[in-house]
């Protein structure tokens, strides 16, 4: 579904590279994780699957066609993007929110109140917040409509950039529960971006370690912690599933 060669992006004339020789393929169906520390060069890379940054080297395909034979605007169409900072109009009723894309697309205001309403139900929203503005809704309610926005033309790939970042830890779990649960229901294929580990053990299908620009292992959760093949994986993925098991076992005994 999506196939990354080599792909290089520098931001200084080659000086430096903020993605390095990445190699990698996402599965019809798959979440992938890109997981790494702040400046590791995943949401570049992800940035970069419908042109919001242009690689400097290598090829993406996206089912089959490079991106760079594609018409920019009409590739982000056909793909989803959930953002970091949810990034809903201010000025826009939810529903307006929603359907944006497919009013820039021609579609009618009779299929676009009519797809709003059924992607407010999907992600669990009742209909009744389709005409409330973005700041009458909690973080969690207005991530949720981030997401429906992106469902909005049935893309078959989503990509995702730390999308429950800012929220709290039980906002963050339910929304997780729900892409899981939305992925069953419409086979997706997800690229989701984060720094934490436990968001990516519970998401991802498998997950890509980057560091400095470099994918340093992939494999799934099972695999990494196993088999951590540097430091880094053995850092990020090792001693904290380490430390919670030690966490686990000392409740266990002192609830015993």
């Amino acid at each position: 579904m999506i196939l990354l060669k080599d792909v290089c992006k520098s931001f200084d004339d080659g000086r430096s590279l903020a993605v390095n020789r990445i190699s990698l393929e996402v599965s019809k169906g798959e979440i992938l994780v890109l997981l790494g520390t702040s400046g590791c060069g995943k949401t570049t890379l992800l940035k970069m699957i419908n042109r919001l940054i242009e690689p400097s080297a290598g090829s993406i395909e996206v089912k089959g066609q490079n991106i760079l034979n594609q018409d920019p605007v009409t590739l982000r169409r056909n793909i989803g993007y959930v953002f970091q900072g949810i990034g809903l109009f201010p000025h826009l009723t939810i529903e307006e929110n929603i359907t944006i894309g497919l009013k820039l697309i021609g579609v009618s205001s009779t299929k676009r109140k009519a797809r709003a309403l059924e992607l407010l139900e999907m992600v669990k929203l009742t209909q009744k917040l389709s005409k409330r503005l973005p700041e009458e809704l909690s973080g969690g309610q207005q991530q949720r409509v981030g997401v429906a926005r992106a469902l909005a033309a049935d893309p078959e790939v989503l990509l995702m950039d730390e999308p429950f970042g800012a929220l709290d830890a039980v906002t963050r779990e339910t929304l997780q529960d729900e892409i899981l649960r939305l992925n069953n229901q419409l086979d997706k294929t997800i690229v989701f971006v984060t720094h934490d580990v436990i968001e990516a053990i519970a998401l991802g299908n498998r997950i890509a370690i980057l560091n400095d620009g470099k994918l340093i292992q992939l494999g799934t959760s099972h695999e990494l912690f196993s088999d951590p093949q540097s430091p880094i994986v053995n850092d990020l993925i090792h001693k904290p599933m380490q430390r919670l098991l030690r966490l686990a076992d000392s409740y266990q005994s002192d609830n015993t």
